[in-house]
Order: structure tokens, then C-alpha cells, then sequence
């Protein structure tokens, strides 16, 4: 069933105006122009994370492979609004492409919340052969018919557990904490089922948040919880693994298909190359994150995988609801890849 999507904020419709400046110049048309193509990125991401990184070589790889028939800007770190706004930015054209988490989507329809389902992949190879599989594909078709050019995803990390209290082992280490989680249901749904006092807010929020004792702790890769600073206040870390963080790269299927050939095609060559290197970063880079939490005196829990499937147990009431949601078949598919 298709949810109604928020209407434009006053803020959002002064960042339209204030993005005409940086519209693209021609978007070829299939004509063949020879006039110059504006491309611009927008992302939550800061220049020194491994996003920022990688997208700063992207503009230098897609310039260079255009002979600058395309130019590139990427705005960082929420300058041009933050993931909710972009994507709306998408969607007016004032913004050509944009790396949300997969989460913001289920406000376009249930089905998009299939990243999200809990313990549903065991490994990055099992959830990258899905983004590059037929799911991909069913995802890629779903975002179409929002107008959303699907370019592909990028895995950033498996989600884990910080709180400030005690080791968390089983579900029931979790009925005395008050857990932040995304504003999304089906998150509400899988830490009520694992015994969570669940809290929800902005990321930004976070932080402060954790400080005040408004929440004891959160759930988010290694990444973001050494990045954001949470593990200065959480000393408990388990590597839950409950769900992999997605990140899908997403364009405009108009602002695409207006493009000319060679130009629509360069594109998608070079942010390919930029998933699957960015993929890679994050594998590479996530044992790194747990060891800086170690050496921050955080307790770090390795869960075995008889432990694993009490958690998993927890939360079979989620696929059932939410197969109904999603699609049993889709959920099968899913499962399919470990």
C-alpha cells in the first residue's frame, strides 16, 4: 500500500530557488550538445569520511571521462538540506544525485523496507549479490516508478548495539535500556520485539542525547559510532548484525533519460566503479572501527551464532508481518543469497 509523501517546506522551496544557480547548463537531450552538463551531488556525508573520499574521486573520474562535458559539484555535508530534503531534490531536479539510507524510502511504500528486515543476511557477500542480483533489480523498478534512478547500493556497515549500561548477550539485556532508533516502523518493531525501550529521533539528535540520559545508547555501524563520537559515552558495543546499512545512489530517471547517449552512459560507468570501490572502503574499513572502539576501553561483544539465532528467533513475528507487507516472496528471495 503506497503512503502519502509530506508536502515542500517553506525551507525546501527557498533551497528550489536558491538551486536554480547550479542547474544544469543542457542535459544534451540526445541532441549531442556541445554545451556543458552541471551534475550535482548532494550528501550528508563531510569531505573526510569514506563517502566524502570517494565522491571527491568521482568528480575528478567523471570530469576526465567526459573531457569536462560534465561538471561535477558535490555539496557536503547536508549544505543543500538534509536526506529527506534531497531526495525531494531529486525529484524537482534541482539535484542529480544523492546517497540516503535506504530507510527514508518506506514513506513511498512498504515494500522498500526489505533492507531493513532483520537478520536477514549473514555476510557482505550475500547482501551484495543481492543489490547486483534480481532483487536489485525488483528494488531498482520500485524506485523507477517513484522517479528515482536507481544507479545501485552501496553496503556501509552492519549495524551494531552501544549502550552506556552493561554488556548486552541476549534479548533480555535489553529490557532496562532505552535504545534510539530511526523513525522508521519496522525498526520500532524489531527492537519492541527484542525487548527495547524504544525512543525514536533525528540522528542529529543523538549525541546529545546520550549525554542528557534521554537514551542509554543506539544502534549503528561501527563507522557512524566511532565517527559521530557516541563511543565516548557508550562503553558497550555488540556486533549485532542485525541489519546492513544500505545506501542507495539515486538520480532522476527524467534528468537520465534527457541526457545524451555517450554522456548517460559515461555516468553510469563511473558510478558503478564508484559503488563497488566505496563497497569495498566500507568492508575493508570495519574492523578498523571496531579496534579503535577497543582501544577506547569500549567492552566489545562478539555474539556466537547460537546467540545470534535467539536474537533471530526474537523477531520472527517481523516476518511474518511484514512478509504480508513486503512480500513473502520478495522476503524468500532475500534469503535466497545467504
Amino acid at each position: 500500500m503506497k503512503k502519502t509523501k509530506k508536502g515542500l517546506s517553506v525551507t525546501l522551496a527557498l533551497v528550489l530557488i536558491a538551486s536554480l544557480s547550479v542547474m544544469f547548463t543542457s542535459c544534451g537531450g540526445g541532441g549531442g550538445s556541445d554545451e556543458t552538463v552541471k551534475f550535482v551531488i548532494g550528501t550528508a556525508a563531510a569531505e573526510t569520511t569514506n563517502t566524502g573520499k570517494a565522491l571527491a574521486e568521482l568528480e575528478k573520474n567523471i570530469e576526465a571521462a567526459t573531457d569536462g562535458k560534465v561538471d561535477v559539484q558535490v555539496q557536503y555535508s547536508g549544505v543543500v538540506g538534509d536526506e529527506t530534503d534531497m531526495v525531494e531534490q531529486i525529484q524537482m531536479g534541482t539535484l542529480h544525485m544523492t546517497l540516503p539510507s535506504s530507510s527514508l524510502f518506506t514513506s513511498y511504500g512498504d515494500q522498500f523496507a526489505i533492507w531493513d528486515v532483520p537478520f536477514l543476511f549473514n555476510s557482505y557477500d550475500a547482501i551484495k549479490s543481492a543489490y547486483n542480483g534480481e532483487l536489485g533489480e525488483k528494488y531498482a523498478s520500485w524506485m523507477a516508478d517513484e522517479g528515482f534512478y536507481c544507479y545501485g547500493i552501496v553496503p556501509t556497515g552492519f549495524r551494531g548495539l552501544s549502550n552506556s549500561k552493561h554488556t548486552v548477550k541476549t534479548p533480555d539485556d535489553m529490557d532496562d535500556l532505552k535504545i534510539r532508533v530511526m523513525e522508521s516502523e519496522i525498526y520500532v518493531d524489531t527492537f519492541n520485539a527484542l525487548n527495547a525501550n524504544t525512543v525514536t529521533m533525528n540522528y542529529s539528535e543523538v549525541y546529545s542525547a546520550l549525554q542528557q540520559g534521554v537514551i542509554d545508547g543506539q544502534d549503528n555501524p561501527a563507522e557512524f559510532t566511532v565517527t559521530s563520537g557516541f563511543y565516548d559515552l557508550n562503553k558497550y558495543y555488540t556486533r549485532l548484525n542485525h541489519t546492513m546499512c544500505s545506501m542507495p545512489v539515486i538520480g532522476s530517471v527524467k534528468f537520465m533519460d534527457s541526457l545524451d547517449e555517450g554522456i548517460k552512459n559515461t555516468l553510469i560507468e563511473e558510478i558503478d566503479k564508484f559503488i563497488a570501490d566505496l563497497s569495498n572502503t566500507f568492508e575493508a574499513s570495519e574492523q578498523g572501527y571496531i579496534d579503535e572502539m577497543a582501544a577506547a576501553d569500549v567492552e566489545i561483544t562478539e555474539l556466537t551464532e547460537a546467540q545470534t539465532k535467539v536474537f533471530r528467533d526474537k523477531v520472527s513475528k517481523i516476518y511474518d508481518d511484514w512478509g504480508k507487507k513486503i512480500g513473502s516472496d520478495v522476503l524468500d528471495l532475500a534469503l535466497s543469497y545467504n
